[in-house]
């Protein structure tokens, strides 16, 4: 009974950390489609704010949330990017998004951070790279540093 429970408690938990994130990825979807560029820009900085809290809980321990948060960081990231390309500033998407792979970097080179959330990072780090090279040329160093980190950890991780 107490394993059911502690399950029970778990996904009440986890219900609870994504709900704010989803309804404001939601809501920010929704006003992109309705054409309204502010609401949506605020809604979806709102839902990379959120994702990188999010992500803090899981680089500070919190089980329940460090397999969701590099996936969530990366979705929040790119429609951010997203839409500040949409509305024409393109430095600012690219700012967004470098980030993003500077968020992830760091946690793959901490002594610090868990290893289910390094493990998330280095496993989602390939998504987030392609939109990176997918509107930046530019952006081949962090790129690189990002790989690299990612390389090492994976490295270390099988031995």
């Amino acid at each position: 009974m107490d394993s059911l429970q502690s399950g029970q408690e778990h996904e009440r938990q986890r219900t609870a950390f994504d709900s704010r994130w989803k309804h404001l990825t939601l809501q920010a979807n929704a006003d992109l489609k309705a054409g309204d560029l502010v609401a949506a820009g605020a809604a979806y900085d709102l839902a990379y704010h959120e994702a990188r809290m999010i992500f803090a809980e899981a680089w500070n321990g919190h089980t329940h949330v460090q397999p969701h948060a590099p996936p969530m960081l990366i979705v929040s990231a790119t429609n951010t990017a997203n839409h500040r390309r949409v509305r024409g500033d393109k430095r600012a998407a690219k700012e967004q998004l470098f980030s993003a792979v500077r968020i992830f970097t760091e946690a793959l080179e901490s002594a610090r951070a868990p290893e289910s959330l390094k493990r998330g990072c280095a496993e989602h780090l390939p998504r987030l790279l392609a939109d990176i090279t997918a509107h930046h040329n530019d952006a081949h160093v962090i790129v690189e540093e990002a790989q690299s980190a990612a390389l090492a950890y994976l490295k270390k991780s099988a031995n």
